[in-house]
């Protein structure tokens, strides 16, 4: 199947748009370093069971406008660029799929438009109630450890395509035991040095990310750089101040989760918590041996959630 591109723009920005099918729309949110490519084995399958399948490149990150201030990557302004393109395709509402960050996207999305989302399938990041966060938790260690390790490499392809290649790999399924021990047991959080010095062989995510696949994204990063990346999780401590919502305090729309039990999100998260917060959570899976990236690891069962929930919905 031929997948469609278009430039929509809204809120003053070109948003990139990757699309299949047509029908009840369904938008796809990628999680970081990742674009709207993540989303390759679920597009075409959404498309032929007649929905319009839509994977945007969040702002700042492939091919759409990247704002020139920090302040733009605030949740405030990703949740007008989700329903910006509801608005844009002519939906009145949407399912909405989101890993990563696009999942905290999603639940926060339906918090602030209840009626313009009929139902939510989450990837590795639950529902939780929005915690009171100190600047060392929320800026100081994610932020860090992004920019100290792909800043150096922007602009480099042979060293950024092996940066992402390590972050790819270590945070699979595929990596070696501990792997996460090592990474994030650190006293002051993700240890970049250690990414870098792991031995992670190349053969580890072939199964799942081909070397088609990690040229692809190189190529979108060396196109957008890291402004969305970064910008992101600079963003971290203003969202807790400026989100709107209400603020993880429970939602009743149809919704499903899933996540891997190598997945570093998961292993923090508390499931127990968003159960008793989603009174309408048709399924929680947590996949074995599956690693951070869902969508691109287990593509099958991805799937097979999307359309069950699709079926409810």
């Amino acid at each position: 199947m031929t997948l469609r591109t278009r430039q929509l723009h809204r809120g003053g920005l070109d948003l990139h748009l990757v699309e299949a099918g047509s029908g009840p729309l369904v938008l796809l949110l990628h999680g970081y370093p990742e674009t709207s490519y993540s989303w390759r084995h679920q597009l075409p399958v959404l498309a032929g069971a007649g929905m319009h399948a839509v994977a945007p490149d969040l702002r700042g990150v492939g091919h759409s406008d990247a704002p020139s201030h920090e302040g733009g990557y605030g949740m405030p302004h990703l949740i007008a660029d989700v329903i910006g393109i509801i608005d844009g395709l002519g939906a009145a509402n949407a399912v909405l799929v989101g890993h990563d960050w696009g999942a905290q996207l999603a639940w926060q999305v339906a918090e602030c438009h209840p009626a313009r989302v009929r139902g939510i399938v989450a990837l590795s990041v639950p529902y939780a109630p929005l915690a009171a966060p100190t600047p060392a938790q929320v800026v100081m260690r994610p932020a860090k450890f992004f920019e100290d390790y792909f800043a150096l490499v922007a602009g480099d392809e042979p060293r950024l395509r092996e940066a992402l290649r390590r972050f790819f790999v270590a945070l699979s399924g595929d990596a070696p035991p501990h792997t996460l021990d090592v990474l994030f047991d650190a006293p002051n959080g993700p240890d970049t040095q250690t990414l870098r010095d792991l031995p992670l062989d190349p053969a580890l995510s072939r199964r799942w990310l081909t070397d088609e696949d990690l040229d692809h994204y190189t190529r979108e990063f060396m196109y957008s750089g890291f402004a969305g990346v970064f910008g992101r999780y600079r963003s971290l401590l203003r969202d807790f101040t400026q989100a709107p919502g209400t603020r993880g305090r429970g939602l009743g729309h149809p919704a499903t989760f899933l996540g891997g039990t190598q997945d570093s999100a998961v292993r923090f998260a508390n499931l127990d918590q968003m159960r008793a917060l989603l009174p309408n959570l048709q399924e929680l899976t947590l996949l074995r041996g599956c690693g951070h990236w869902v969508q691109q690891e287990r593509p099958d069962a991805v799937n097979a959630a999307i359309l069950d929930l699709l079926a409810q919905v």
